[in-house]
């Protein structure tokens, strides 16, 4: 005596009320998403820079393509982890991305890599991607050795 007996059906009820709660929270946050209302992810839009940070090429070519400036600067902010913020055009970014083909894609979308902008890029290609230095060169960049460097 003393023990109360618990129906089978409470008791299933109870085993499968989270189960069933969740993924009603998971079907109506995936129509959520599909409305364009992002509740866990707000959207902020990347600059351009940080779209070439982080290597979406195609982000970088769809801003471009919208009006936005190859050659502008932009900040590249603290959101994006292991890259300190800073104020950088897209051309450096890729300097600082280190890989050729987000090179090529900013060279491709009209960056400016003659003169100042040019030397900067090679200048900050010493310091982050020094194997980045002889394909600035094809693409025109001035040549400019790192002792020259230090005033930038």
């Amino acid at each position: 005596m003393g023990r109360t007996a618990v129906r089978p059906s409470v008791a299933a009820a109870c085993l499968a009320a989270p189960p069933v709660a969740l993924a009603l929270t998971v079907a109506l946050m995936l129509v959520a998403t599909a409305l364009g209302w992002r509740p866990l992810w707000p959207r902020t839009p990347l600059t351009p820079a940080e779209a070439v940070l982080i290597g979406d090429s195609a982000a970088f070519a769809r801003q471009v393509a919208a009006g936005a400036d190859p050659n502008g600067r932009s900040s590249t902010g603290p959101r994006l982890g292991r890259h300190p913020a800073r104020n950088v055009t897209p051309l450096e970014a890729a300097v600082i991305r280190g890989r050729e083909q987000e090179l090529k894609t900013v060279m491709r979308m009209g960056a400016t890599i003659s003169g100042h902008a040019g030397r900067r890029a090679v200048c900050l290609a010493y310091e982050e991607s020094p194997e980045l230095v002889p394909v600035l060169w094809q693409y025109g960049a001035p040549k400019v050795g790192p002792e020259a460097c230090g005033s930038d």
